[in-house]
């Protein structure tokens, strides 16, 4: 994840094994290096107007509240971790949250395959459930 506003939100993060082939799929039809192609920019070159607008209508679409926005999505994620055990330390790394502690805010490496293996267990032990889906 990069373009992020702390150092700590600029990470790397396994996808989740039911997203992965969707995301290749977007990766290969994009026509200008964005996994959503084509969306509109405003005056000032950003895209979240046209994503924001493109998920309210889809929201609608679905029955979603007004309460549900993008951060529900981080927050359900980060409650989910939490219930499932896994470790304070882990779920922060992943939602790319500061994390205090001399020892692993400071001198830790986020990004070693050890670390990344066990994002991984984690974030597909996870599972949603919209609709008669899960």
């Amino acid at each position: 994840i990069n373009g992020t506003k702390t150092l700590a939100a600029k990470r790397k993060i396994p996808i989740h094994q039911n997203l992965a082939s969707t995301l290749e799929r977007l990766a290969k039809a994009s026509a200008d290096g964005y996994l959503l192609s084509d969306l509109s920019t405003d005056k000032y070159g950003k895209r979240s107007g046209a994503i924001g607008k493109k998920f309210g209508r889809i929201k609608r679409e679905l029955k979603f509240s007004e309460r549900h926005g993008f951060h529900s999505f981080r927050s359900t994620f980060i409650q989910k971790l939490r219930n499932i055990g896994c470790p304070e330390e882990l779920s922060a790394q992943i939602a790319g949250q500061e994390n205090s502690n001399i020892s692993y805010g400071h001198y830790a490496d986020r990004t070693t395959p050890e670390v990344l293996s066990r994002m991984k267990h984690w974030i597909n032990l996870i599972s949603y459930c919209i609709g008669n889906k899960s």
